[in-house]
C-alpha cells in the first residue's frame, strides 16, 4: 500500500450511509472498511479483513469523524445481533418445553438443568441491575441506544 493510498481525497460523491443525513466526510476506503471493523475480534483481523494496515487503521481511528461512525455502526450491529438472539430465545425455550415432556428421564433432566440453569442466571442479572439502581447507575441499554440516558 503506497503512500498516497494512505492519505486519499475523501469521497464526496458517495453520502449514503456515515453521518446518515451529513456529507461523507470519510474516504471510500474508510466507508468499505468500516462493517468489518464493526465486527472484527480485534485490530489485527479487522486490518487482514478489511486489507488495510493495521498503522492505517490505527491513524484513522484518531480521526474523530471515522471514529464516530464506527461507534455507530458497532452499536447497531450488536443490536441487531442482540434482537436475533431474543428471536432464537423463544424457539429455545420452546424447545425446553417440549424436553420436559419428553418421555425419557435423562432428556426430562437435561432441560430441567437448563431452566435452572437459565433462571439462576436471570436473579442474577436482577440483583445486578438492583444494585446498581441503589448506587444511581441506572442507565439501561436501550436507553443509552436510544440517546435516552436519565439523569
Amino acid at each position: 500500500m503506497t503512500e498516497s493510498e494512505n492519505h486519499e481525497a475523501p469521497d464526496t460523491g458517495d453520502q449514503g450511509q456515515p453521518g446518515q443525513n451529513e456529507p461523507s466526510r470519510l474516504t471510500r476506503r474508510q466507508i468499505l472498511a468500516l462493517p468489518t471493523l464493526a465486527i472484527a475480534p480485534n485490530l489485527t483481523q479487522a486490518a487482514r479483513d478489511a486489507n488495510v494496515s493495521e498503522s492505517t487503521l490505527r491513524r484513522w481511528l484518531q480521526e474523530e469523524h471515522f471514529r464516530s461512525e464506527l461507534d455507530r455502526l458497532t452499536h447497531e450491529t450488536a443490536e441487531i445481533a442482540r434482537q436475533g438472539l431474543k428471536d432464537l430465545m423463544v424457539k429455545g425455550f420452546k424447545v425446553l418445553d417440549e424436553m420436559m415432556e419428553d418421555p425419557d428421564p435423562m432428556m426430562r433432566f437435561r432441560a430441567a438443568q437448563a431452566v435452572v440453569h437459565l433462571g439462576v442466571q436471570v436473579c442474577e442479572v436482577e440483583k445486578y441491575r438492583r444494585e446498581r439502581r441503589s448506587r444511581g447507575e441506572d442507565c439501561s441499554e436501550e436507553q443509552k441506544a436510544q440517546g435516552n440516558e436519565p439523569g
